[in-house]
């Protein structure tokens, strides 16, 4: 995940960018996943989203996933919303 930043205060619409290495596979698509509910799909390996989001707490979750619908890594990272 580019962006946001971990701890980051940001206003919303969050601006998500994020990019998979398939580090264990080849990427066909991003999952974005924000407090634990699924935003979308983004296919290929990099995803740019806008995401309006209340004040408060947040997690994003960046998930990659091969052409089989496997996992292949995720990763987290928390920020703020003012």
């Amino acid at each position: 995940v580019c962006s946001p930043t971990p701890g980051q205060n940001t206003s919303s619409p969050v601006n998500v960018v994020a990019s998979g290495t398939g580090a264990s596979g080849t990427v066909n698509h991003l999952e974005l996943w924000v407090n634990g509910t699924k935003i979308g799909n983004y296919p290929g390996a990099t995803m740019n989203a806008m995401v309006p989001l209340s004040a408060g707490s947040d997690a994003a979750t960046v998930v990659e996933v091969d052409s089989k619908g496997s996992y292949i890594k995720s990763s987290t990272i928390a920020f703020t919303v003012r």
